[in-house]
């Protein structure tokens, strides 16, 4: 466990809160778009129970977050009571919200039905796609150009 881990060691407990409180925030936004986003897929006449399933998915990884929050804030040392029944939480509800998102994505890359104007969409994305690697390419092939007065020698010892 990280809170055996940390201890009662200042420095360590001090940079794990700040690192959980810096991306609590992210983690409650990523949460509401995963919501939006998996509300715009449209499941046809299964679209009820799927929207009913993301609700109860999003819900499980909001509690995931609180209890985090919670987890952190409040050290096994400061209050062992609390620190357990908010670890029991965290764990409970990151598992049921992993698995609930495998089966959403699971079941809507079922779903999915090509029609020519996604074909088009796809033949767009994959020209995007291909121009953003080769210019990453370029990008860091500049380093050939910075370091060309330098050679490289691997000697095996």
């Amino acid at each position: 466990m990280i809170s055996t881990a940390i201890g009662g060691f200042t420095p360590q407990r001090y940079v794990w809160t700040i690192c959980i409180s810096l991306t609590a925030g992210l983690r409650f936004l990523l949460a509401y778009c995963y919501f939006h986003w998996h509300l715009r897929v449209n499941m046809g006449a299964k679209h009820l129970l799927y929207k009913n399933l993301v609700t109860v998915a999003v819900c499980f990884h909001i509690l995931e977050n609180v209890a985090l929050i919670v987890l952190t804030a409040i050290s096994s040392t400061d209050n062992e009571d609390i620190h357990e029944k908010s670890f029991i939480p965290f764990i409970v509800c990151s598992e049921i919200y992993m698995i609930m998102y495998g089966i959403l994505i699971h079941w809507t890359h079922r779903s999915k039905v090509v029609t020519p104007s996604s074909q088009i969409l796809y033949s767009w994305f994959a020209l995007c796609e291909y121009l953003t690697v080769f210019s990453n390419i370029a990008f860091h092939s500049i380093a050939c150009v910075d370091f060309s007065m330098y050679s490289f020698t691997i000697v095996h010892t």
